[in-house]
């Protein structure tokens, strides 16, 4: 059971990485060559990598050999996204404040990021994936 669980939190950080990427690459895409304002820049990266990341989470870190008993696919990206939103506040509040302190916006975008993860992973592998109880389960 730890070592599930060690492997999914590491899974999620892989697909974190993927998601800084998608994230940073848009950020600085819109703000330094489209000319959008840091704000506008930023919620649209962080809601692009909140998609990519409930993908790739949904395919590898969380999926299952049984179809999800409690929740399907459609119900999972709303819930994923609603968490994710308050991750991408979290991210978009430690960006904006350490951005106002004097701080590069890429270095503090990662650090918003970074701050986020745990919050994200937590209720994501709580509410999003959980997983129900199923008696017959001598491993679990």
């Amino acid at each position: 059971m730890l070592n599930k669980r060690w492997k999914q939190i590491a899974r999620f950080g892989v697909v974190g990485c993927s998601g800084i990427l998608v994230n940073m690459g848009v950020l600085i895409l819109l703000k330094e060559y489209c000319g959008l304002l840091l704000p506008a820049a930023s919620l649209i990266a962080i809601e692009l990598a909140i998609l990519n990341n409930f993908l790739w989470n949904d395919k590898w870190t969380f999926r299952q050999e049984k179809p999800h008993k409690l929740v399907n696919w459609p119900d999972r990206l709303i819930l994923f996204q609603l968490v994710s939103m308050i991750g991408g506040i979290i991210n978009f509040v430690v960006l904006n404040i350490i951005v106002g302190m004097g701080t590069d916006y890429k270095i503090a975008n990662i650090i918003g990021i970074l701050i986020a993860f745990g919050w994200n992973y937590t209720l994501n592998k709580n509410i999003t994936w959980r997983e129900t109880y199923d008696p017959e389960d001598k491993h679990g």
